[in-house]
């Protein structure tokens, strides 16, 4: 892992995910605002990711960083091009040395300057450095992508798992509703007796209790998808997903890491500030050589505004910095630190990322051997349900029977819904860390396989 591979240009993962984002913008209504973003219609998870990589100010954040990188850059480059520059005075001077009219002491002068630096020894590690530093800073920017990506669909996910639930909890309740008419009707004819109407209400209390909290549930995963998405809190949305399928492939660690290696954009963004601290280095050590550059300048100037003689140059020069009180030595000395803290940082940058791939991936096998558990458990709840609702109403069995048999089968409801959800935020996250992460548009079977 130590040994730095080669890295393809920063432009061509930046223009791939620009192109995603294009697309997704050709199939989504233009949004001048988030707060205007139409919300009416079932929402996909593409769609609400397409509106956070146009409204969540996270993406413009580092944006900026890329544009202030590509200032420095062209300005850099600035010194290759001929500069021009044009000069004029006007005033009064005691030497006397321009004669003008009567007025011995009144200077008027203008020139007109070109210069330019043909070659420069010094300048490929200045422009190199800033190349890769924006290289790093478009990077970042795609990590900032990912990141978002991630959260948007962990959300979206939290929602559809909230609104199930709901309908878990109400189910709940339809059963303690029923379970108490039930009893009612019992305690009516004489075959129970009264005090069970507390069992069966206080059954049915906590299943609305258990609403209750449904229905906070999906007000605050409703708060944390808006802010990923970056629209109003007043927005109203709607979705139309559903979790995926849960028998997902799960690759081997070397696999994913390898993949990680070659796609993730902060590791790539790591990379490229190695070699902008190698450019920072080689100028470093440059410092205490000698300089050579290569250009010319020609000027027109124009005392008392009358046109004067033309000059020009052309010449070679050569510049060595002798003495300079260790101030050489000290840059190289804190450009190897800051290269050997980069290098250190990508390193400790594999290790977490192992880690984190993985935790990804027994996070992924245990959340898929929990759907399949979980189906069992509920299918046998709903059976263990029916037998006892079945045996009460024939007076085999007591009531708290049918209270346990009903809690136990609101559970498995919900422990069956929170799996399969928990499995797909699994999955998400496990694609994240690999780098392999689809953003909308840019690939749509593997948008498919991943989000659906």
């Amino acid at each position: 892992m130590s040994n730095l591979r080669a890295m393809t240009p920063a432009r061509a993962t930046a223009d791939a995910i620009a192109l995603g984002v294009l697309l997704v913008l050709g199939v989504m209504p233009l949004l001048a605002h988030a707060d205007d973003v139409p919300m009416a219609t079932g929402l996909s998870l593409s769609d609400c990711i397409g509106t956070a990589l146009q409204s969540n100010p996270r993406i413009d954040i580092s944006g900026q960083s890329v544009v202030s990188a590509q200032s420095s850059l062209r300005k850099i480059r600035s010194t290759y091009s001929p500069k021009l520059t044009l000069s004029a005075a006007e005033g009064l001077q005691g030497r006397g040395a321009v004669q003008t009219g009567d007025d011995s002491n009144h200077l008027e002068q203008a020139d007109a300057t070109l210069r330019w630096t043909f070659w420069d020894s010094s300048r490929q590690d200045s422009t190199g450095q800033s190349r890769a530093r924006l290289e790093a800073a478009e990077y970042s920017r795609d990590d900032a992508i990912r990141a978002l990506v991630e959260q948007v669909a962990t959300n979206y996910y939290s929602v559809l798992a909230a609104q199930e639930l709901l309908g878990v909890a109400d189910l709940g309740v339809e059963y303690a509703t029923q379970n108490l008419a039930q009893v009612r009707r019992r305690i009516e004819v004489g075959d129970a007796a009264a005090v069970e109407i507390h069992s069966a209400e206080d059954d049915l209390a906590q299943a609305q209790l258990d609403l209750i909290d449904a229905r906070s549930s999906i007000r605050t995963a409703l708060a944390q998808l808006r802010n990923s998405m970056g629209v109003s809190m007043a927005t109203d949305l709607t979705l139309s997903g559903e979790a995926g399928e849960w028998n997902a492939d799960i690759p081997p660690l070397q696999t994913a890491f390898a993949d990680a290696v070659r796609a993730r954009p902060d590791i790539l963004s790591a990379e490229a500030g190695i070699r902008a601290q190698q450019y920072a280095l080689s100028a470093a050590g440059a410092a205490g050589k000698p300089v050579y550059s290569l250009g010319g300048q020609a000027s027109k100037p124009f005392d008392g505004w009358d046109a004067g003689k033309e000059d020009w140059s052309v010449s070679a020069q050569v510049s060595w910095a002798l003495l300079d009180g260790g101030a050489s030595a000290a840059d190289r000395q804190s450009a190897e630190a800051s290269l050997a803290s980069a290098r250190a940082t990508l390193l400790q940058m594999y290790n977490e990322v192992v880690l984190e791939l993985e935790n990804g991936l027994v996070e992924l096998q245990r959340t898929g051997e929990r759907v399949a558990a979980a189906e069992k458990s509920h299918e046998a709840a709903r059976a263990q349900l029916g037998a006892a609702q079945a045996r009460y109403q024939n007076g085999l069995a007591i009531l708290l029977e049918v209270t346990q048999a009903r809690r136990s089968f609101t559970s498995a409801g919900a422990t069956r819904v929170r799996a399969r959800y928990e499995y797909s935020v699994a999955l998400v996250a496990l694609h994240s860390a690999m780098g392999t992460l689809p953003v909308p548009g840019a690939s749509t079977s593997d948008e498919e396989s991943t989000y659906d």
